[in-house]
């Protein structure tokens, strides 16, 4: 079985090796498009056959099989850009990909050193067959051909179209070969065409793959550009962290971020929260953008996307940014903006901001007071707040299910989260001197903290319930307890919050990150499960979560823990981050040993964890710099 590591995306879409194990081979450039963007991605590429001729006869590039000493092939990041290094005893080609933001197009340029001939090269591209080979009978119809460009039609009416291109005056072959793989009778991959050109040492040359035709790109200017833009934002963090690690690690994080019309047809800034299956989620932005934006210095591209959500809003609840069906449950949304508003005060001390936030924090309580939140509505007796897990489910008759609902329950973290929104909305009352309505909702809050506490605490085992449905309590001892521990306000006592987190030692911690699971617990799994499989349950499998880590992490230093002890608790995950700090992070690890990832996925929610836990734990001399 392969491997995947991502490598590079700019939100839209993005790129990957898939490298076969115990093989020198750096073909598998496994390349994803957003066929419907932003939410829809189909790999459009799978292998870069590249290939050199300088004594007449083609030679493979970046690949050797085992026993061969032809190459010499190196691979290293810079600024988060994937450079290749190929080099024998007469040359040396460099390969580095990168892609541009808001561009659905991958870019590979090719540069000579080393000598002073001329050297041939030849890409030729495989398209994957993922569903047969009569489903992509669009692709083999090339609609047109230039002296350095061709045409792929990938869809019926010829709206959309997949383009090969180069900078450089170019060979167009026709091969027309099928390739199989695994020994199946039907072919996997379609290799339509070769592209071949001259390469000097004073000439780099670069190929352009994409949605999009730019028939006059320049790729030696574009490339310069990009790193440019890389560099300015490695330089920025660190300045502002303190931090090298931060700032190699903002490049990648900067990768997520998208513009893309509203429902209101507003152009808004958001994030693409995992790669290569994008997803637009509202709590998962608002969990992120501290780690992603603020922790690196960008205040005000974190207080756009506040603005975009806040105007996008009606009566005080967020609105989907993209399909409801495909947004998942809201129930949160609004909480975690409180959250997000709240700590930009932290950080920015700006009473201004403040000021003009309380009035739309105030519509976005009454907006769950009033029980108009979709997805969840307060328990008449107890006044915790009770979500639907099926929320989003339409029935044909057009009514949202989220009062009826058998799923629906009273989730752990959910009511942390209210808490605490409404905690913040109490302290800013106090900052501003706002006194209308104040009293009324400290009773809320004294109430709700005791029946919070109440409701979840169980004596016996000295921590909070996971899920609670009806008289049935969910007792397990998971990460999600966690957040009631970390957020700004939480409702534990010290002796609690303590007593929690010795039990997460024990129970959840391991060297790599924090189990979402007690590992005594029936539904613990931690092995590698199929990617179906374990999107139905990594929430609760015991899975490593570096969300979880960071939670935890969060939790230890609020109640006195010390940076180094910390450190030393998750020494496996801290080492990897500072050796591959510009790179992506899956978010999921198996549980047990040796923790693989499970999810081959480059998360946003990773990266924004990684740092910060890196911001927050910065004093301490480990985390000064990030090793060259």
């Amino acid at each position: 079985m392969s491997t995947k590591k991502w490598l590079l995306t700019n939100g839209l879409g993005g790129f990957c090796l898939d490298i076969k194990p115990d093989t020198q081979d750096a073909s598998g450039h496994l390349f994803y498009l957003p066929l419907k963007p932003p939410l829809k991605t189909q790999p459009v590429v799978h292998h870069l056959y590249d290939q050199v001729s300088w004594q007449g006869n083609w030679v493979p590039l970046f690949r050797s099989d085992p026993g061969e000493k032809l190459w010499k092939i190196d691979f290293r990041q810079k600024d988060g850009l994937p450079h290749f290094s190929c080099s024998n005893p007469f040359f040396t080609i460099q390969k580095v990909l990168f892609m541009v933001p808001g561009q659905n197009a991958l870019f590979i340029r090719y540069s000579l050193s080393e000598t002073d001939h001329t050297i041939a090269i030849r890409i030729r591209p495989s398209i994957p067959l993922n569903d047969g080979v009569e489903s992509f009978k669009d692709w083999r119809n090339v609609q047109h051909a230039t002296v350095n460009q061709t045409f792929f039609n990938l869809s019926e009416n010829g709206d959309k179209q997949l383009n090969f291109q180069c900078d450089s005056s170019m060979e167009i072959i026709e091969s027309r070969n099928w390739i199989y793989t695994d020994e199946k009778s039907v072919p996997a991959l379609y290799c339509p065409f070769a592209y071949a050109t001259q390469l000097q040492s004073d000439k780099p040359v670069t190929f352009r793959v994409g949605l999009q035709s730019d028939a006059n790109f320049n790729g030696q200017s574009l490339f310069k550009e990009e790193q440019i833009r890389r560099e300015r934002i490695r330089i920025m963090a660190g300045k502002n962290s303190k931090s090298d690690l931060i700032g190699a690690l903002a490049i990648p994080a900067s990768d997520f971020l998208v513009q893309f019309a509203t429902q209101k047809k507003r152009k808004n800034l958001a994030l693409v929260t995992q790669f290569p299956h994008p997803k637009i989620e509202i709590s998962a932005i608002l969990q992120n953008i501290l780690g992603l934006y603020l922790c690196t210095g960008n205040v005000n591209l974190s207080r756009d996307i506040l603005r975009g959500l806040r105007q996008s809003a009606v009566n005080g609840v967020l609105q989907p940014l993209t399909d409801t069906n495909s947004n998942g449950l809201a129930a949160m949304d609004g909480l975690w903006y409180c959250n997000a508003v709240f700590t930009h005060l932290l950080v920015e001390k700006d009473e201004r901001f403040m000021a003009d936030e309380y009035p739309f924090l105030l519509s976005v309580l009454n907006a769950y007071l009033q029980n108009r939140v979709p997805g969840c509505h307060f328990d008449e007796q107890d006044g915790l707040l009770v979500t639907d897990t099926c929320a989003n489910q339409i029935k044909e008759s057009g009514l949202i299910r989220w009062k009826s609902a058998i799923q629906a329950g009273k989730r752990v973290d959910v009511q942390a989260l209210f808490y605490n929104a409404l905690c913040i909305i109490l302290d800013f009352a106090s900052r501003l001197k706002k006194n209308d309505g104040i009293r009324k909702l400290q009773h809320m809050h004294t109430a709700f903290r005791k029946n919070f506490l109440k409701t979840f605490w169980l004596n016996e085992q000295e921590y909070l319930a996971d899920f609670i449905h009806n008289e049935s309590v969910d007792n397990r001892f998971g990460s999600a307890q966690l957040l009631a521990l970390a957020l700004p306000f939480s409702a534990l006592t010290e002796k609690k919050s303590r007593g929690i987190l010795e039990q997460a030692k024990i129970k959840l911690v391991t060297t790599c990150g924090v189990r979402t699971l007690d590992k005594s617990h029936p539904a613990y799994e931690g092995q590698h499960l199929p990617e179906k499989t374990f999107e139905d349950y990594y929430e609760n499998q015991g899975n490593i979560s570096i969300w979880a880590t960071k939670l935890f992490v969060i939790s230890a230093l609020k109640n006195g823990e010390k940076s180094n002890d910390i450190i030393h608790l998750f020494q496996d995950l801290f080492n990897e981050t500072v050796k591959n700090g510009d790179r992506y992070f899956s978010e999921n690890r198996a549980g047990d040993p040796p923790h693989n990832t499970i999810d081959n996925c480059a998360s946003a929610v990773a990266l924004a964890s990684l740092i910060e836990m890196v911001y927050a734990l910065r004093a301490d001399e480990a985390f000064a710099s990030k090793p060259s």
